[in-house]
């Protein structure tokens, strides 16, 4: 195979590489090959990461020879020979292996498995090198990047000595091979090589002339390196700093530095100090190993076991090896000329080195600014107290202790490994002392760790990707390296990324977190992969131990803030020495502010108290005090840069304090109150403005003190006897400090919060029995009124805040339920001294109410923990139902609880709060529907969802205003994405189909809909009972009413959740409308009945697919159950009464005679009153009667009939058939329909001498016609018979002259419906089966000859079909045709309809064609069934 071997510039570089094929790039050290190959491709360091790079993508190898170097456990073939496994020459994007000339000559000339001879196989070799025309441009380059702005043109003598400076001599190849093909490397200018250095810098530097003066024409000669030499120097190699750094124990440059280090620790030498402290350059290391004969790297390695503590490590392992004379003399036999060399040539190194003052005047020296680890040792020290803060196990040193005793070692190195990790911890907490010390074992071991300064984070990046082996760190928001910047917070991760530095660490004070993450968020550091990835470390606090006595600070507090001594203390006349972050407390104390816990600095101001009150009375005191408490907020705002958690801990502080001021005073409480005055008045300066949300209420640092002053009190932690005086002056001063204008929340917050602090303390209740009486005995007492009012506002309030704090406790779900059950047994119990039943009931109801929508939250619940509470709360409620005698109904305690608690939210306006209560209520629903109490788990689980969304209807009532405003909610702003009052219902109605209604069925699931929404808009109204004052309504709360009716409407459009949408509309709207009409108050009911009729109307309108005669049927279903509905209403007055029946008589009317309207008016107005007829079989009997003489009254008197344009007689028939014809439908037990088909019947009779006195029996005749035609297509053959039995004795009656004419005829007509009528042929056989059963009964009865009736009422039918004038009359003898044979007459219809030379025709699937069925010529339906 011949390569193609080609010389470009560095710029050249990336465009030469040819994809798919194998690249040996030979570059001169310092070129800058790195930087124009990286975007190229992806670059590795060892050959094994090669295959976790994609096969269709190139793949770059760093430092190939290094990489042999550092191979192990498999053999090179692997990767070079073209069938090996992991082959680089199979690759299909092809590999870039990349090396230095001299490396790849010492490579091929050595047995690692790369012979001259691999030149021939690779695609290409690129010799990499700026030629002499291009020298004057190269420099140029790199100054360009080291200056922030166009740096000034040099003079030519300037320029001369920069290009010998950065010379590069050519490198003639002694490989055999690549001399033939190579014959040498051309010199070159690598002023890159320079770009690590600064100006600023203090390090001496060697540079590659000093290596030619040194050694001069030398001649040395190592090696070889046999095995035996590795196996005598392998084992005194060490190994340190970050894991991909650490050195390959038998790489030959390892074995030589090692071995060098070995005779030079034996011969005492005096050069290895001088190659550890001085920094070289690429170019200078290669001199030095050309001129000694080294292998490649070999320098990089020498200068770190040089040094300590690698040097140290290997003289110990030396020391303890059984063979070191032999150890020695074997390393000396292999590189015992190049110590030689060194032990001539190292006292000249002294007099060679250039320090930063000269060697920083080169143009090609940039002026990086950055701090090396010392930086950081500085900056801890400067945060150490007094005392020692850390005592590490193991250790003596109690200023620089082990790192890795304050995180894990291991993986912190790991992560650092080309990774970015994150310090954090409070302040003085040993992250700086941590940092620093890592710092410094990483710089020990090769790592150059830099403190930049990141305000202009791309000018330092070249020195930083100059600089070999970077390790950048830097603290956010302080300092050493503080970055403040969203620019140098991405720089961090943008380095690690692109490999500009070797990893990085970033400190963070705990205080500074947040405005950590919202910078990186701003700077866009989450499209970082180093961001993304980054790993988190952080110092416990933990490692400061307080072992000091609060007495003996507290003295030392006085006297430092010159008690007795001055007459105003004052921070200027404070004697303490000052630590840097750190407070005056902290620093008297001798621990960080981070240790100073709540009780510690309590019980020191407590112990400052009474120091000072030996002399001192509360009045003259208070300046003292005051700046007492000035410190403790210093050590507040140093924990956490959160203002609201700062003054939290002051409440632990003040907590403690009081505590111990009551019992060492308990017979007065004035200095009480004098150390509470301090908190106090904190929480009165901190108080939010109006409309803006502040922690706990605006109650803070106030509710936290006196909440954990009386816990400790009540059940003090120590286990010691309850000091019930002091309890007594805490309470009486909480008492008399919380105003009394009505605005008591302060109070039940701390009382709440106690019985809190008590149950996280305790294991059951039993063990926190003591302390919760104790607070509910103060609860009671204050609550003793009177005024039963007064007396429930307290208790209800109390207890609930009691039920909010236990809420968010660590615990089972099941020790949590006994929780709940404690408190609830105690509200039960202390609701006794309540005289009104129902005063009693509603401070119950008020418990929960408040506990799930108020103290649930203001105790601060955590998210995950809410579902549990609510399943706890659920069983409660149920518990005290019907556990408490309420004088009440169950069901309704519990809708009112649930309902109110969503209202209570709601109309808070806490978005946040709202959206956790909605996103969980399903837990808290079904285990109230599921807890066995009630009759039915879906109707009750209904119930309370439909409590829940009426609520809103009263949110709106309470406060139309907000309500209306956009968006709804507390302090909310509007974008685009606000929410509405509607979108808030949306979020609720939710949850609805939450928890176990996931699982229902389509059909359960709509039934469940239905009942939620239909009793959201009728029985769980406000207003919906007649003794209601007030009430909602559908145009007073527009808002509600139009989003309650949009989510019914999404719901009816959703296929999982509705199977038939025309139905589930009626059944929610309609029924809604029925129980208004039925049950609703009267002053509201004509509102509601005409709104929610009109919402059934035009929710057609959003719903595709259904006909229009689906919808009419549906109105006129409904129509019909309100109009029974109002009819049989006997609870309201006569006018109220008459103007209900004349607006749904209006409505019914307006229906009927809309343009849209598809059947004739007459059908709308008979199914309407047709169907309320019907209705009246299904009320009781006594109320049977009554029913049908409502609906008959209005339709004879009230109800005008003339703008139909029929006969009244007519529209009568309609009506009395229609009813008929439902009751039959509608009941399989004809039984139960006994008084009312009697009186219909009568009805009927009186009806037809009425309305048509000359033709009577027309009348009855065509009424039962459609009733029995009606009957038989449904298979109502009991009801049939029913109806044929009454027929049978009107026709005995005095109206009918010819019993066997007028039975005959009528059921001729039956059949001719039968005939007439679109539909199935089964319709046709099911009324000749009927009425051939029909005539054998009258037969039977004597009323007509049963020989031949059949054929004859035919022929009667056969008759009247032949006169019907329509276009095609023989399809309708064709289907009493078919009919006669499919029911077993065929001799009947011989007889009948015998054509001469034709048979009955073959139908498909028995079925004939009929044009009654549509097409061309088809007999058009009639009007009225269209």
């Amino acid at each position: 195979m011949t390569s193609r071997i080609q010389e470009v510039i560095p710029d050249e570089l990336a465009d030469a590489v040819e994809s798919g094929g194998v690249t040996l790039v030979l570059s001169a050290p310092g070129i800058g090959t790195s930087r124009h190959l990286q975007p190229l491709c992806q670059s590795v360091e060892q050959l094994p990461e090669t295959t976790a790079v994609d096969d269709q993508e190139p793949v770059i190898v760093e430092d190939f020879v290094s990489a042999v170097f550092d191979l192990e456990d498999e053999p090179l073939s692997s990767y070079t020979y073209e069938y090996g496994e992991k082959s680089l020459f199979s690759r299909s994007g092809g590999a870039v292996l990349v090396t230095r000339p001299r490396s790849f000559d010492w490579l091929c000339r050595s047995d690692h498995g790369v012979s001259g001879s691999f030149i021939e196989t690779v695609d290409t070799v690129l010799l990499v090198r700026t030629p002499p025309t291009g020298a004057a441009a190269a420099v140029d380059a790199v100054r360009q990047r080291l200056n922030k702005r166009s740096p000034p043109g040099l003079r030519d003598d300037e320029r001369a000595a920069v290009l010998e400076q950065a010379r590069y001599p050519p490198y003639y190849f002694d490989t055999p091979e690549l001399q033939q093909h190579l014959g040498w490397y051309d010199a070159t200018v690598t002023p890159a090589a320079f770009l690590s250095l600064s100006k600023y810098d203090t390090a001496e530097v060697l540079f590659p002339d000093d290596v030619g003066r040194a050694f001069g024409d030398r001649d040395v000669s190592v090696g070889p390196f046999s095995e035996a030499f590795a196996d005598a120097v392998s084992r005194l190699v060490p190994s340190g700093g970050l894991p991909s750094q650490r050195p390959h124990e038998r790489s030959p440059a390892v074995l030589a530095a090692v071995a060098l280090v070995t005779v030079g620790l034996a011969d005492d030498a005096d050069w290895l100090e001088p190659l550890a402290r001085y920094r070289v350059l690429p170019t200078t290391a290669e001199g030095l190993e050309i001129a000694l004969d080294l292998p490649p790297g070999t320098v990089d390695h020498l200068r770190v076991f040089a040094d300590d503590p690698a040097r140290a490590l290997i003289r110990d392992r030396l020391a303890d090896d059984a063979d070191e004379e032999s150890v020695v003399d074997a390393a000396r036999d292999v590189i015992g000329q190049a110590v030689d060399a060194l032990h001539s040539a190292g006292p000249s190194f002294e007099t060679m080195s250039m320090g930063p003052e000269e060697y920083g005047t080169s143009p090609l020296v940039g002026a990086w600014h950055w701090d090396g680890p010392q930086a950081l040792h500085d900056a801890a020290a400067e945060r150490e107290l007094p005392t020692p803060i850390r005592e590490l196990e193991g250790t003596d040193d109690e200023t620089d202790p082990d790192w890795r005793s304050l995180v894990d070692g291991d993986e912190l190195l790991e992560a650092l490994d080309g990774g970015l990790v994150v310090l954090s911890g409070p302040k003085a907490s040993g992250k700086r002392q941590l940092a620093a010390s890592l710092a410094s074992e990483l710089a020990d071991w090769g790592a150059t760790v830099t403190l930049p300064v990141l305000t202009r984070p791309d000018h330092v990046r070249t020195g930083i990707e100059a600089t070999p082996n970077a390790v950048v760190v830097a603290t956010y928001g302080a300092e050493p390296a503080a970055i403040n910047g969203d620019d140098g917070v991405r720089a961090l991760p943008e380095w690690v990324d692109d490999g500009s530095c070797a990893g990085a660490v970033l400190i963070c004070d705990d205080t500074n977190r947040a405005r950590l993450e919202d910078v990186a968020e701003r700077a866009g550091c989450d499209e970082l992969a180093a961001w993304t990835d980054r790993v988190e470390f952080s110092v416990a606090e933990s490692i400061a131990d307080i072992d000091r006595e609060p007495a003996t600070v507290a003295r030392d507090l006085l006297d430092a803030i010159g008690w007795n001594e001055i007459q105003s203390p004052s921070r200027r006349s404070i004697d303490v020495e000052s630590v840097t972050d750190q407070s005056t407390l902290a620093a008297i104390a001798g621990v960080p502010d981070h240790a100073l816990d709540g009780e510690f600095v309590g019980t020191v101001v407590a112990e400052a108290v009474d120091v000072i009150s030996t002399t001192h009375g509360p009045a003259a005191a208070e300046q003292w005090l005051s700046f007492i408490d000035d410190l403790v907020a210093d050590v507040g705002r140093n924990r956490t840069a959160d203002s609201d958690e700062s003054l939290l801990y002051r409440g632990e502080v003040y907590g403690t304090a009081i505590a111990a001021v009551a019992r060492a005073n308990p017979r007065t409480d004035e200095w009480v109150h004098a150390v509470a005055r301090g908190v106090l008045e904190v929480t009165n300066e901190t108080a939010a403005p109006h409309g803006r949300e502040s922690v706990g209420g605006d109650v803070e640092p106030f509710a936290t003190a006196f909440t954990g002053a009386l816990a400790r009190l009540a059940q003090p932690p120590d286990g010691s006897r309850v000091n019930h005086g002091a309890i007594e002056c805490v309470d009486q001063a909480l008492h008399e400090m919380v105003s009394d204008d009505g605005w008591q929340f302060p109070l039940h917050f701390v009382y709440g919060g106690a019985v809190g602090r008590i149950v996280r303390r305790a294991d059951d209740p039993a063990a926190a029995n003591g302390g919760i009486t104790t607070i509910v005995s103060r609860v009671r007492q204050h609550a003793m009124s009177p005024n039963d009012r007064y007396t429930m506002g307290v208790l209800g309030s109390s207890f609930a805040s009691m039920l909010g704090a236990v809420a968010g406790i660590e615990c089972s779900p099941e020790e949590l339920s006994a929780w709940v059950a404690d408190i609830e047994s105690r509200a039960r119990e202390a609701v006794q001294i309540i005289i009104d039943r129902e005063v009693q009931r509603m401070t119950l109801t008020e418990f929960y109410v408040a506990g799930i929508g108020l103290w649930l939250f203001e105790h601060g619940c955590p998210d995950e923990d809410v579902g549990s509470f609510f399943d706890a709360v659920g069983r409660s409620m149920c518990h005290t139902a019907t556990a408490f005698d309420l004088d009440h109904d169950p069901e309704t305690f519990v809708l009112d609880g649930y309902g109110h608690a969503v209202r209570t939210i709601v109309q808070l306006g806490e978005l946040e709060r709202a959206e956790l209560l909605f996103s969980t209520c399903h837990r808290l629903v079904d285990t109230i529907a599921e807890s066995g109490q009630f009759e039915t788990e879906q109707q009750r689980r209904a119930a309370l969802h439909a409590n829940a969304l009426a609520s809103f209807g009263d949110v709106e009532q309470d406060d139309p205003d907000a309500v209306s405003s956009y968006p709804y909610g507390r302090d909310t702003i509007p974008f685009d994405d606000s929410l509405g009052f509607e979108d808030w219902m949306e979020r609720y109605d939710a949850a609805v189909t939450r928890g176990v209604a996931v699982d229902a069925s389509t059909a359960e699931r709509t039934q469940y809909l239905t009942e939620i929404y239909r009793e959201t808009l009728s029985t769980h109204v406000q207003g919906f009972d007649a003794d209601s004052d007030d009430g909602v309504t559908p145009r007073e709360e527009h808002t509600w009413y139009a989003g309650l009716t949009d989510r019914i409407e999404a719901r009816a459009t959703t296929t999982d959740s509705v199977d038939d949408p025309v139905q589930f509309l009626a059944d929610v709207y309609g029924e809604a409308a029925v129980n208004w009409a039925t049950d609703g108050d009267s002053s509201r009911a004509q509102e509601w009945i005409t709104v929610l009729v009109q919402s059934l109307r035009t929710s057609r309108e959003s719903i595709d697919g259904p006909d229009t005669v689906d919808w009419f049927e549906a109105f006129a279903s409904t129509d019909a159950e309100i109009l029974a509905a109002v009819l049989t209403r006997t609870d309201v007055g006569e006018r109220t009464h008459e103007r209900l029946v004349e607006a749904v008589l209006s409505q019914i009317q307006a229906a009927a005679a809309a343009p849209d309207n598809p059947p004739h008016p007459v059908t709308y107005v008979a199914s309407v009153f047709g169907g309320a007829l019907a209705l009246a079989a299904d009320a009781p009997a006594e109320e049977v009667r009554f029913g049908v003489t409502e609906v008959l009254a209005v339709l004879q008197e009230a109800f005008s009939l003339e703008w139909i344009e029929l006969e009244r007689a007519d529209i009568f028939k309609r009506v009395y058939a229609e009813a008929l014809s439902q009751v039959g439908r509608t009941h399989t037990d004809v039984s139960e329909t006994a008084e009312w088909f009697e009186l219909v019947s009568t009805r009927i009779e009186a009806t037809a001498t009425k309305e048509t006195p000359e033709q009577p029996a027309e009348f009855v005749a065509a009424v039962y016609v459609r009733a029995i035609f009606d009957a038989a297509q449904h298979g109502g053959d009991e009801w049939r018979r029913r109806l044929d039995a009454e027929l049978r004795e009107f026709t005995r009656g005095p109206y009918v002259d010819d019993p066997a004419a007028f039975l005959e005829g009528l059921y001729a007509d039956v059949v001719v419906e039968g005939a007439k009528r679109h539909g199935p042929r089964r319709r046709i056989e099911a009324c000749i089966e009927a009425v051939s059963e029909s005539l054998q009964a009258a037969g039977d009865a004597e009323l007509l000859r049963a020989d031949g009736a059949l054929g004859r009422t035919v022929s009667r039918t056969a008759d009247t079909l032949s006169s019907v004038n329509v276009k095609n009359p023989g399809d309708y003898v064709i289907r009493i045709d078919h009919g006669l044979r499919r029911t077993g007459y065929e001799t009947l219809a011989n007889d009948l309809f015998e054509v001469e030379g034709s048979d009955e025709p073959d139908f498909p699937d028995g079925e004939p064609v009929s044009n009654t069925d549509g097409g061309r010529g088809s007999n058009p339906p009639e009007r009225e069934d269209r």
